[in-house]
């Protein structure tokens, strides 16, 4: 009889370990989709930083000053607009089995993504201008336009990482612990 109370003693521990091992492996996931998230925020906020870079213009090229521009620009709106394709599939690539307020988290970074990304979309429109410009003056007044377009840009990006920022203070633990735990979100 004694041993038999020691089995059910601890096949009941056992199986107290393993349902705790759920929630365990759910936050680590959660954490783990965090850090992602961080670290596509991070690479958009790099690439967009990157748009305001100075031109790098070869004298020595065959091509003219104004193509490489155009093409420069081209190239760090592509980079933008990858970074945050790359990010709108990390916020919608969620764990299985995540909290509710993950979920709201989830749907709340995807319209921060949706928001960048129609301000990106635009910002893509000036900068083809630009590229399509056939003369310098032309040239300079898409710059223009795309100027207003970043700064847009920028806002949208701010509200998508105030929204990350308010994560890590949540009221709602699961969300604040994925988000603390989560090494890219740290500063």
């Amino acid at each position: 009889m004694t041993r038999l109370a020691a089995w059910m003693a601890i096949g009941v521990l056992a199986l107290a370990a393993c349902g705790g091992g759920d929630d365990e492996a759910s936050q680590s996931e959660e954490s783990s989709w965090a850090n992602d998230v961080c670290q596509g925020a991070d690479q958009v906020t790099t690439s967009i930083s990157g748009l305001t870079d100075a031109l790098q213009i070869n004298p020595n090229s065959s091509s003219s000053a104004l193509e490489q521009a155009q093409t420069e620009m081209t190239d760090r709106v592509n980079t933008v607009q990858q970074s945050i394709s790359d990010l709108t599939g990390t916020i919608t690539d969620l764990p299985d089995n995540t909290s509710d307020a993950v979920t709201s988290a989830e749907d709340q970074l995807s319209d921060d993504a949706s928001q960048l990304n129609d301000s990106v979309s635009d910002l893509t429109g000036a900068v083809t201008k630009a590229a399509d410009a056939t003369n310098a003056q032309a040239f300079t007044a898409a710059l223009a336009e795309a100027t207003s377009s970043l700064a847009s840009t920028k806002d949208a990006l701010g509200s998508l990482t105030n929204s990350i920022g308010s994560f890590l203070d949540s009221s709602q633990e699961s969300l604040k612990n994925a988000f603390n735990d989560a090494p890219a979100c740290q500063g």
